[in-house]
């Protein structure tokens, strides 16, 4: 089995909502899973996509069918790899953060207000395991790998509101040769 670890350093605090409200706070982090391995995956999808320019047959070699290329198959299929939940050294704290909206007049408009629950950790890893079939393509799915994460700046909802990472090498490989085991 081939695995890549990669290293996040925190720059800042950073939310994956579970979609819930509780008493005081209109969304909550989960406490349990801080920063699921299907928000990693999805986020690194998207900078390979977007940011990268990688093709749809890699796309779908690598991370798996589209949602809506799954929705086309009979049976939903997996990509080559799959993804960890990040790992902390220690646990994340749990803060709260609002938001509102601003009238024109720079008051806070009536009813806008947001409060809502993010994590704040310093370092945390997390790792990608090949499922493939063959070593074919190895080399290939490697290098689109380590560019997505390279490419991911910041991780979490708000991530282009200032919140999450902030910094191009915030995802990146782990260090040095333990970065990639093969076994």
């Amino acid at each position: 089995m081939t695995e890549i670890v990669f290293d996040i350093d925190f720059h800042g605090p950073f939310r994956v909502a579970r979609g819930e409200a509780s008493a005081g706070a209109d969304a909550i982090v989960d406490r349990d899973n801080p920063l699921p391995g299907s928000s990693l995956k999805g986020l690194m999808r998207a900078a390979a996509a977007q940011l990268l320019g990688v093709k749809p047959p890699w796309l779908s070699l690598v991370f798996g069918p589209s949602t809506e290329e799954n929705r086309e198959l009979e049976v939903r299929q997996a990509g080559s790899w799959s993804w960890s939940s990040a790992h902390f050294e220690s646990v994340p704290a749990v803060g709260r953060s609002a938001r509102v909206k601003m009238t024109d007049r720079g008051a806070v408009d009536d009813h806008h207000l947001q409060i809502g629950e993010q994590h704040w950790a310093t370092r945390a890893w997390f790792s990608v395991s090949y499922l493939g079939p063959s070593d074919e393509d190895l080399a290939d799915h490697r290098l689109i790998l380590r560019a997505a994460a390279r490419a991911v700046t910041a991780l979490g909802g708000q991530r282009r509101r200032g919140q999450g990472c902030g910094s191009p090498s915030a995802i990146g490989t782990g260090p040095g040769p333990t970065a990639i085991r093969s076994g």
